[in-house]
């Protein structure tokens, strides 16, 4: 990586290889949330989550003041993605010298108005009030807003009053309800829907134990997972939880351009079910466990809605929320959770090849697996082969069209073991008002984790 001449940081001091060195040496040590993808430089394990001061991984190397290499153990399309995330960007080492990454982290009057690189720097700072944001001379493009005040608001009715206003421009991830009424008493504000890839899916415990009474035997075979998703009323999901969201039948938006048209629109089929069910002589006697951490009336609701879809063939569930999920993960390996299913989330990029990276044996997490050992042989070398075979050739591919290929193939095979079992997804919508501002971007993915909003593009009308 090669930087511009004559980058520098907020405080006039030039941004070198050493800032950019120093900073993914230091998130890698301190081992944040999105360190996992940094795993493919070489020497990860050497200094992941080792909380050292002044870290140095061997994948990561000064060139020259302005060259920075950074070599991999393995070839990794996901890399440049994760260099491009909002967690990875570039410190003033000048501000740190000698700090562990968590002294930096709660390095307070640092973090009370924070020193960066890009196009806009922090002017005032109120919290929790507000912050202003002003355009940086030294930035080798020069802003087309000159201030950005951000506000905070106490909730969405005090949000929606400033939209209407005209008083607030920019708010993104809201409800259509909120987006629908904000346009229809101020037809400048535009509501911009988007492709998301937030999913909701069940992780299936696949062992068929749990760590406290009897788990159901039926979760080790394909056939009643299958079954479970065909009796599932996905579209009544949807409603409960917002007219933005979207039925899945593979773990893809539908809308998303890495979609395997091939894969039919989910429809439910409860005859198709219960033959399955009856094929693999699945216990009717026994109860589902399914948990989940979050305690809202809507999963409450969801959980009922379950209940009836899957009691129409006769199969009895039995429900959990609770937030401490320690009484259900499982907390030490070889350990199995408390569930046979669990109702959860995940958010990756847009390109679901990361999902894969989880999904495949060599990188498999309690977040789609479930945390019982499978430690059968022939069924090891069966997942590896339909699944780590496949994310490591996508990974290290430079062809769309055979990424696409081979990502089309993962679909298919996920839908036919369904470890993991997809129920919807979310898109989103962000509103902004166009007669005061425009040069919006297309978001084209999950807005917490690698979009630019590409402020600097912004100019004021009129």
């Amino acid at each position: 990586m090669t930087l511009r001449d004559g980058l520098t940081f907020h405080d006039g001091t030039p941004l070198t290889a050493d800032d950019v060195v120093f900073t993914y040496n230091n998130v890698l040590s301190g081992a944040g949330s999105r360190v996992s993808k940094l795993s493919a430089l070489k020497g990860y394990d050497d200094v992941y989550g080792k909380e050292i001061a002044d870290a140095q991984c061997e994948g990561i190397k000064k060139i020259d003041d302005k060259t920075v290499s950074f070599t991999l153990s393995a070839p990794n399309r996901l890399f440049i993605v994760a260099l491009a995330e909002s967690t990875m960007g570039i410190l003033p080492k000048h501000c740190f010298e000698g700090m562990t990454p968590t002294q930096i982290e709660e390095d307070i009057e640092y973090w009370a108005k924070p020193i960066g690189s890009g196009p806009y720097m922090f002017d005032e700072v109120s919290y929790p009030n507000y912050v202003t944001l002003k355009a940086f001379d030294g930035y080798y493009v020069k802003p087309g807003v000159d201030k950005i005040l951000m506000t905070y608001y106490a909730d969405s009715a005090a949000q929606q009053a400033a939209m209407i206003a005209g008083t607030l421009d920019v708010l993104t991830r809201v409800e259509e309800e909120f987006a629908t009424n904000v346009s229809s008493q101020n037809p400048d504000c535009v509501a911009h829907v988007e492709p998301g890839n937030y999913i909701r899916f069940f992780q299936v415990n696949a062992s068929g134990k749990i760590r406290t009474g009897t788990g159901h035997p039926g979760m080790t075979d394909k056939r009643v997972r299958q079954a479970l998703n065909l009796l599932t009323d996905k579209e009544a999901m949807c409603q409960l939880n917002g007219s933005l969201c979207a039925p899945l039948s593979s773990i893809v938006n539908p809308e998303s351009p890495y979609y395997d048209t091939n894969i039919p629109a989910f429809k439910r089929d409860v005859e198709k079910a219960k033959q399955l069910l009856d094929e693999a002589n699945f216990d009717y006697s026994i109860p589902i466990r399914v948990y989940s951490h979050y305690t809202n009336q809507t999963t409450a609701d969801l959980f009922e809605l379950l209940a009836q879809n899957w009691g129409e063939v006769g199969i009895k569930i039995e429900t959990v929320q609770d937030s401490n999920w320690e009484n259900y993960q499982s907390t030490k390996p070889g350990e199995a959770p408390n569930y046979d299913l669990k109702y959860g989330g995940w958010a990756g990029i847009m390109d679901p090849i990361e999902f894969f990276v989880q999904y495949s044996y060599s990188g498999m997490s309690a977040s789609f697996q479930g945390e019982s050992p499978y430690e059968d042989p022939e069924w090891v070398e069966y997942h590896k082969a339909r699944y780590d075979e496949l994310v490591a050739k996508s990974l290290a591919s430079q062809d769309p069209a055979e990424q696409q290929e081979i990502l089309n193939e993962l679909q298919e095979n996920y839908l036919d073991d369904l470890l993991s079992i997809p129920l919807y997804c979310r898109n989103d919508t962000n509103i902004f008002n166009e007669a005061h501002i425009k040069g919006f971007p297309s978001f084209s993915g999950d807005i917490e984790e690698v979009v630019d909003l590409k402020v600097a593009d912004w100019s004021l009308v009129g």
